[in-house]
């Protein structure tokens, strides 16, 4: 079963909006008690869906997000908005993507953060070419002595072919595994950059997944 739905996988939606969600709690926790009533962002008489699964998960997923809002200030409404908004730019349903803009009116997405990942990786690939890419990650050599993992991530996409691709990801799995030597039963970098390693890969089979 193809993941991949109307422009955004499942996994990475229901991410997207659980971080709405903590948004709203956090929110909730700050908001003063004088502040502006909340102001109503569902219509009234429709109750909250209990049960997301179908067709329409993503639709669902995101009005439970939007509905925990509506119990906020104003305020603090407004201040969420930009969150729905950058949730919902990549969603291809032509429908739904109506439905938001009307709720959102012209709210602007945040801008993306700078993804030093990428261009380090594109920096690297540049200078050392992609087998010179490869020698650096597997020696932990600068660029990739730094945020190795991530910089391996990035450079998924930027492979030259299919093989090259998996044999990026291959790598990234190799280091994944076995600890090393002396490095078992103690906190260590290679605690910390397995970790790493697991949740880069982890975001990668999301995408990948059929």
């Amino acid at each position: 079963m193809r993941f991949i739905w109307n422009g955004v996988g499942r996994g990475m939606l229901r991410v997207a909006v659980f971080s709405c969600l903590v948004a709203v709690g956090a929110c909730a926790a700050t908001a003063a008690p004088s502040g502006p009533p909340p102001a109503r962002m569902v219509p009234a008489g429709m109750a909250m869906q209990a049960d997301c699964s179908g067709p329409a998960e993503a639709s669902c997923l995101l009005d439970a997000a939007w509905q925990a809002a509506g119990l906020l200030p104003q305020d603090k409404q407004a201040r969420l908005k930009p969150a729905f908004a950058e949730v919902t730019r990549g969603l291809k349903d032509t429908s739904l993507v109506s439905k938001w803009q009307m709720r959102l009116g012209k709210t602007p997405a945040p801008p993306p953060a700078p993804d030093f990942a990428r261009r380090q990786a594109e920096a690297a690939i540049a200078e050392y070419g992609w087998e010179g890419f490869f020698q650096k990650a597997r020696l932990s050599e600068a660029p990739l002595n730094m945020g190795r993992p991530e910089i391996m991530a990035a450079a998924v996409d930027l492979a030259p072919n299919s093989m090259e691709r998996l044999r990026l990801i291959d790598m990234m799995f190799a280091f994944a595994g076995a600890p090393k030597p002396g490095t078992t039963g103690r906190i260590s970098p290679d605690d910390f950059e397995r970790a790493s390693l697991g949740h880069v890969l982890a975001e990668q089979m999301m995408k990948d997944c059929n």
